[in-house]
């Protein structure tokens, strides 16, 4: 007996000659399963090559303006009164009536537009004052008309994100 013989022998075995139909079925379902799959498979619609209807236009963005002057003092002042809990008076006089919860109870991807600007700010304390670094986020909104116009500060949020270094 060589081992050449060997699969010979397999072959005509008898047991081999009574799983070879059950094999070949499961491999024939198998077969089956896999190509149905494949075919029916995608049940999306097909989208019509040439849609039906007028034509929608594309939006034309608003056009961005430098930011104003008067914001970034608004800004500035906003900062070191409400955000620092100093001189609280000052800083509610600087808020539009839509973040005027309670009085005195307050919690360069920059965009001005001429009535509302906002802005993304750093805020880095002084030594003395121990207090960590952080983000926020400042919205204003111009109120008024001609002369009597002023900015208000309209959104105030603290951001969370990587430490800011303050060295």
């Amino acid at each position: 007996m060589t081992v050449l013989d060997a699969p010979k022998r397999v072959v005509n075995s008898r047991r081999f000659k009574k799983l070879l139909p059950w094999v070949s079925a499961l491999v024939l379902v198998a077969g089956l399963v896999a190509v149905m799959g494949m075919y029916f498979s995608n049940t999306a619609t097909v989208e019509p090559k040439n849609p039906t209807g007028p034509v929608i236009p594309a939006e034309v963005p608003q056009k961005n303006i430098p930011f104003p002057p008067a914001a970034w003092r608004v800004t500035r002042e906003f900062v070191f009164t409400a955000v620092a809990r100093k001189h609280l008076a000052e800083s509610y006089a600087l808020t539009h009536p839509d973040l005027r919860v309670l009085k005195f109870n307050w919690k360069n991807t920059n965009y001005a537009h001429p009535r509302d600007a906002q802005l993304n700010i750093i805020m880095i304390p002084t030594k003395a004052s121990k207090l960590r670094p952080g983000y926020a986020q400042i919205g204003l909104t111009k109120v008024g008309k001609g002369s009597h116009a002023r900015w208000l500060v309209s959104y105030f949020q603290p951001l969370g994100g990587p430490p800011v270094p303050t060295h």
